[in-house]
């Protein structure tokens, strides 16, 4: 894998953010992409795709109003052969990533494809895309949402299910039905079989619950067969470890994390590898270090992390919305205190220090 399909989100934002970025941290390399690709149903439409050509397209489409819900990922892929006469077609391929339902989904991304059609019309006013088509002036987007949380979401509904009387006034709301990729509904063999390496990976993430001795023994198998990519794929071999040591550390229970930890240096194989990992371990730690002097000392922490009773993160919850808002909702405080999840609390306060929004927290 070249440099430039190395993850442009950085290691330690990834330790940070990860359930915000875990996936989209992975999604950035085409390679992790295309093997997303091959789970999908729409094999009438992944087979015109030249995958080997996928690329990367650096613009966000997220508006200000979804900053911080979830992440998207647009990478582009021209048709392997001739469809229809038609040869210099670019399909744009966008990806949703979400970790929990959105029931504004079908707007969200009826906005994103919307914003990739506007932009095809401006490269080509500008001269940076080929020549309008005669009659048929737009390049076709495949949008896809990927949802790997554990909630119930069985599908994206229409947009006409939002909109009032949105059955009598039929044709005349927009309509578009995205490809929906729920994690929860794979077999762990379908993973593995159709989703290759990055199928490895996933299954992980869709057992992350799994009792302690059942996820040590799939968390052997999984880096085992990741030991197994080519030489030539070294950094994406990087990427899917690197993204592994952090769903470690994100979800399972502090005391098996050293075994856990032995499990991945015990399991692979060269040398090289294993300074790799260690090297993972340093930056997890000097990370959240620096996530610690954010705010100067934020009781609960333990290398920057909370660890806090949920009490104790309730206080300082509370403490940095009235030091940032002047006074916090009684909403917002009547949420924090109902509030017993300990893990929903520190995505919060993660959340508060690393972004200063509190608006935008899911709690306000």
């Amino acid at each position: 894998m070249a440099d430039r399909d190395k993850p442009t989100l950085d290691y330690r934002s990834l330790v940070r953010n990860f359930h915000e970025n875990g996936i989209k941290w992975l999604l950035e390399v085409p390679g992790n992409t295309r093997e997303l690709l091959q789970l999908l149903d729409r094999r009438e439409l992944i087979d015109l795709l030249d995958l080997d050509r996928l690329m990367r397209d650096p613009t966000t489409f997220i508006q200000p109003d979804f900053r911080h819900v979830e992440a998207d990922i647009v990478f582009t892929a021209p048709l392997r052969r001739p469809v229809r006469g038609r040869k210099n077609v670019m399909v744009y391929i966008l990806i949703e990533h979400q970790s929990e339902p959105d029931g504004m989904m079908p707007l969200r991304v009826l906005d994103y494809v919307v914003q990739i059609y506007k932009r095809q019309i401006r490269q080509r006013t500008e001269g940076q895309a080929p020549k309008t088509r005669k009659g048929k002036p737009f390049d076709p987007v495949l949008p896809i949402v990927f949802y790997t949380g554990t909630a119930t979401w069985p599908s994206v509904a229409p947009f006409a299910d939002l909109v009032e009387l949105g059955e009598l006034f039929g044709e005349l709301i927009p309509a578009l039905q995205p490809v929906f990729l729920n994690l929860s509904t794979f077999a762990g063999a379908t993973l593995e079989r159709d989703g290759g390496f990055l199928g490895a990976a996933l299954r992980l993430l869709q057992n992350r619950r799994t009792p302690a001795a059942a996820f040590r023994r799939l968390l052997r198998d999984v880096v085992e067969r990741l030991e197994t990519m080519p030489a030539v794929e070294r950094l994406r071999w990087l990427s899917l470890l690197s993204y592994v040591n952090a769903l470690i550390y994100h979800v399972r229970e502090r005391p098996e994390q050293a075994d856990l930890r032995e499990v991945l240096q015990d399991s692979v194989q060269t040398d090289a590898h294993r300074q790799e990992l260690f090297a993972m371990g340093k930056t997890i730690a000097e990370s959240l270090k620096d996530e610690g002097r954010v705010e100067g000392r934020v009781e609960g922490r333990v290398e920057g992390r909370v660890e806090g009773s949920v009490e104790t993160n309730r206080r300082t919850l509370l403490r940095l919305l009235r030091k940032r808002l002047g006074t916090s909702s009684r909403r917002m405080e009547s949420l924090i205190q109902k509030t017993t999840d300990p893990e929903k609390l520190e995505s919060w306060l993660t959340q508060l220090v690393d972004d200063d929004r509190c608006e935008e927290l899911g709690v306000g």
